[in-house]
């Protein structure tokens, strides 16, 4: 019984995690194409990261807490 249990603990976040897939996709804007990531559902907040960063260098964790509750559009500069 411990063995499922530890089995169910550790499956269902890798099974929650990979239902979770970002709509991703490449917005015209002035000319070129802007690459984006939208997580999650609800009230939309966009993420807009600092010079040299990226979307997984800068919001990974904000990303995952966000968009529990919020819909979560995260541009790459």
């Amino acid at each position: 019984m411990k063995t499922i249990a530890f089995l169910l603990t550790m499956l269902v976040p890798a099974v929650v995690s990979a239902e979770m897939k970002p709509t991703t996709g490449y917005a015209p804007v002035n000319g070129l194409k802007m690459y984006y990531e939208v997580h999650g559902s609800g009230d939309p907040v966009v993420l807009l990261h600092g010079s040299f960063m990226t979307i997984t260098n800068n919001w990974t964790r904000w990303i995952g807490e966000l968009s529990k509750t919020r819909k979560v559009i995260a541009v790459e500069m």
